[in-house]
């Protein structure tokens, strides 16, 4: 599996806690919720550029 990518496991583990505590939203591993931070704090135009450029080459 890829480097980046977390494993199937923990990934549940966190989703099903956090059903189970009423939340509706929840961001696992660090590298995530990085980049949630960095959406947020960044306007659109940047971060679209960017992710324009990943996925596009």
């Amino acid at each position: 599996m890829n480097q980046l990518m977390m494993q199937p496991a923990p990934v549940v583990r966190t989703g099903i806690h956090a059903l189970q505590a009423g939340r509706i939203s929840v961001v696992t591993g660090w590298a995530n919720k990085a980049l949630v931070i960095l959406t947020w704090a960044t306007p659109c135009w940047l971060h679209q550029a960017f992710l324009s450029r990943v996925m596009n080459g």
